[in-house]
């Protein structure tokens, strides 16, 4: 004849039980935790991937530059903080051809804090901005010349083009706070004589 369960034996059954499951949920909990960090961390890699070849295809297909024309300069506009680099670019083959082929390229840091991709058809009659990266809390450009000198700014009358081009941005961060960037990209420019018209 078998003993019935006693009250106390319950108890204790459904006690650790109770542990049990708690354990079981906590690593749950922690998986899922660990499972939305690594997600956010790979979106972040392709976004900053994404950007990286978007740069890379504008720094790579400058198109030669003439006197009147320069294809790389940066501007400060009136309502923005930080410096415009305006170049003159290859596009490629696009789904519109009249943003195919040459075309103006402005890169720029907007109010809302977002690096911005303005391009403008070789007419100058229609343009697009596609949004790079967003959360960005400062933007600065550095330029190396081919004599080793570093510059933040390559006004329309400098000639030719920097050896190395550099973009630094504070991303999602107090710039107050972290004096160094916490993004960084860098190209090498082709090397370019401007061309002369003549008429």
């Amino acid at each position: 004849m078998k003993r019935p369960f006693s009250l106390l034996e319950i108890v204790i059954a459904l006690g650790l039980s109770s542990i049990l499951l708690m354990l079981l949920f906590r690593f749950l909990i922690s998986y899922a935790t660990v499972e939305q960090k690594i997600e956010a961390a790979e979106a972040a890699l392709q976004e900053r991937a994404r950007v990286q070849e978007k740069l890379e295809t504008i720094f790579t297909t400058l198109e030669p530059r003439t006197i009147e024309e320069p294809n790389f300069y940066t501007l400060q506009f009136p309502k923005e903080k930080a410096l415009s680099l305006v170049v003159f670019f290859n596009a490629g083959i696009d789904p519109n051809p009249a943003f195919s082929g040459p075309n103006t390229g402005r890169l720029y840091l907007n109010e809302q804090g977002e690096l911005c991709f303005t391009q403008w058809t070789l007419a100058k009659d229609d343009f697009r901005t596609e949004v790079l990266l967003k959360g960005v809390s400062k933007l600065e450009w550095e330029m190396l010349k081919a004599k080793g000198e570093n510059a933040s700014l390559w006004p329309k009358k400098q000639s030719g083009l920097p050896s190395i081009i550099r973009l630094k941005l504070w991303c999602g961060i107090d710039k107050k706070k972290q004096k160094e960037p916490n993004l960084q990209f860098a190209f090498v420019l082709p090397t370019q004589e401007p061309i002369l018209i003549l008429k």
